[in-house]
């Protein structure tokens, strides 16, 4: 990422943030129009770790010439990964407070007299926003009363493909997407157009 001096940051941008440390962030400008992308109007930001954890220093750095900038921010609120292990779970829930600490830090390095909150939203808000039904994608196996399971990665994928038309959401040097930046980017949109910013 190019480094910016935050005095020649012109837009306002919501944040969207999915948690994790393979989580990411994405910056959506208050002024985007899918049909009229400009190179500045979506900013991402994969998550790191350092040590085994979220490296909050790491996305501090990068978010740090856009911190007065930000007028909305919203994290995926989530409470525990289905099948995971006690450690797995444990190891979630600590990225999971790093970043939301990370963010309401940057609310109150707002330079304005209001910093922006951190706002929580469950995944099925989100989902049910961002996911129109010619983008649902289903599995070859049903639930426990016989209906089709989502393909929630996919049905991401597909999503955003279409909300964000030309947008990669592979990272530099990787070569696949990356379902953290995609669901950020999801929910920076839901953050967009259901939450005034």
């Amino acid at each position: 990422m190019i480094f910016i001096d935050s005095m020649s940051i012109s837009k306002e941008y919501v944040l969207g943030a999915d948690p994790g440390k393979h989580g990411g962030i994405v910056l959506l400008s208050t002024r985007f129009n899918p049909l009229n992308i400009q190179k500045d109007d979506i900013i991402m930001i994969p998550s790191k770790a350092k040590n085994g954890k979220l490296d909050t220093s790491y996305l501090l750095e990068q978010l740090r010439p856009y911190i007065n900038n930000i007028k909305l921010c919203m994290q995926e609120d989530v409470h525990a990964l289905f099948g995971s292990s006690a450690a797995g779970t444990f190891e979630f829930g600590d990225a999971n407070g790093a970043l939301r600490t990370l963010l309401q830090l940057m609310g109150y390095l707002h330079t304005d007299a209001k910093p922006f909150e951190v706002l929580l939203v469950q995944p099925k808000a989100w989902q049910k926003k961002a996911w129109i039904p010619s983008c649902i994608v289903y599995k070859d196996e049903t639930d426990k009363l016989g209906r089709k399971k989502k393909d929630t990665k996919a049905t991401s994928l597909k999503a955003a493909e279409l909300l964000f038309p030309g947008v990669s959401f592979v990272p530099p040097r990787c070569k696949n997407v990356h379902d953290g930046l995609i669901d950020a980017a999801l929910i920076a949109y839901y953050a967009l157009v259901c939450v005034k910013a």
